[in-house]
């Protein structure tokens, strides 16, 4: 930190914090402020977002980070907040967004999930000067922070950290760098690695060697399958499934369970379920209990594991698996018809050709999942033009410390708002 005698300072009243996390002052955007908070700033070379030099009044809710890589590490943001003030805040960042769109509904206090049920992440690896450095970006800039744990992820997780970072040490030339994505599964990690350098280059017999570890169960490298040593079969509410390497799942397990059990409530007794967006099956399987499920996706892999889940799995209703682009080829109103219930989980773009044609539907009940607010909005705002009534909104606080938000959404269409539709 730089001395105050010889540092520039100016004094800031923190009125709120901004979508991203950081508290706002005016036009000012300060990191690790926080609303109420009087701070001294001094400059960073870009006048709207001075430096944190010191805190002369604290808020009430502003605790020690437990993380010691805290500060310079860039994979937490909110450490220095309550659990509490941190889902207070985000409920607010979501009814901020609503009220946006002029939609005032309550939204229900976050759910939260506590830290180390994570079960999946992205590490960033480079080798300089025969040192290799695995870990998260630092704040702001592309250099890496190397760690030896980390609080978010689970205990399977942590044990890969100091086991992969020898062995990268030994494979990786100078200069080159990786991006280790890694899935928690109950027979080991799932490695997907994007790499400065491809397999052929590296020799697929020393890459091959990452397999020995008992901590791995699947390797791939640029795309490439290296090997499947065990299966990486994990379960969805208890169903089996053998998702493809680097397959999207909910961030932690715990909020899988509660997403699921949102949907399940919501769902009710109905017969027919379409889930668009679908996955490897997160709620195609669970509601396949009850009901009969007709499951979208664009992404091959995604669709083959969960055709395969269907079979294997006893005591589901018939699930239909389709590979399909809902961004070019959305369901059309006469499509979406067939179904009592659609859920909707979207990437963080949102759904807002989809949106259109479920406002022009007839389908009485949508189950909305978003890790995007403003395209959450966006696209409720469409429902509710359509004649769709939001009834209940949940933050889902899986990303612990973060700025990035979940939330589910249930929206139905009073039944004198339902719309006909000539044959």
């Amino acid at each position: 930190m730089p001395d105050m005698t010889e540092t520039e300072t100016t004094q800031l009243q923190i009125e709120r914090l901004g979508a991203g996390g950081d508290g706002i002052a005016g036009k000012m955007f300060v990191t690790g402020a926080m609303a109420g908070e009087t701070v001294l700033v001094c400059d960073s070379g870009d006048p709207k977002r001075p430096h944190l030099f010191a805190i002369i009044e604290p808020s009430p809710d502003r605790v020690t980070p437990p993380c010691p890589y805290f500060g310079d590490c860039g994979g937490c943001a909110l450490q220095f907040m309550t659990p509490q003030a941190i889902g207070a805040w985000k409920t607010d960042v979501v009814a901020q967004a609503l009220f946006m769109r002029s939609i005032d509904i309550p939204v229900e206090p976050a759910f939260p999930i506590a830290p180390g049920d994570r079960r999946r992440f992205v590490l960033k690896a480079v080798k300089i000067n025969g040192e290799l450095k695995l870990g998260f970006n630092r704040r702001g800039s592309h250099d890496v922070v190397a760690i030896d744990h980390c609080l978010l992820v689970s205990p399977s997780l942590n044990a890969l950290l100091p086991v992969l970072a020898r062995s990268l040490k030994t494979l990786l030339p100078e200069k080159a760098w990786a991006k280790i994505h890694a899935t928690d599964t109950p027979v080991g990690a799932d490695i997907w690695v994007e790499a400065s350098q491809g397999a052929e280059g590296l020799g697929l017999a020393r890459i091959s060697r990452l397999l020995a570890l008992p901590e791995l169960s699947r390797l791939s490298w640029n795309g490439l399958l290296i090997g499947e040593k065990t299966k990486p079969r994990i379960t969805i509410d208890g169903l089996l499934i053998d998702p493809p390497p680097r397959a999207f799942l909910q961030a932690s397990r715990c909020g899988e369970e509660q997403l699921i059990a949102f949907a399940r409530h919501h769902a009710g007794q109905a017969k027919s379920v379409i889930d668009l967006f679908c996955g490897v099956g997160t709620f195609a399987l669970p509601l396949a209990r009850r009901a009969k499920v007709s499951a979208y996706d664009s992404e091959k892999p995604a669709i083959a594991a969960l055709e395969r889940a269907a079979r294997t799995n006893e005591g589901l209703k018939p699930i239909s698996a389709i590979h399909r682009d809902l961004f070019r080829a959305p369901l059309t109103p006469e499509e979406l018809d067939k179904a009592d219930v659609v859920v909707i989980d979207p990437p963080r773009a949102g759904c807002e050709a989809q949106a259109r044609h479920l406002a022009q539907s007839r389908v009485g009940s949508v189950i909305a999942i978003s890790c995007d607010p403003g395209t959450f909005a966006r696209d409720a705002r469409i429902l509710l033009d359509g004649g769709f009534v939001l009834d209940h909104v949940q933050v889902i606080d899986q990303f612990v410390w973060s700025p990035h938000i979940e939330l589910a959404a249930y929206f139905s269409r009073p039944a004198s708002g339902k719309k006909s539709r000539k044959i």
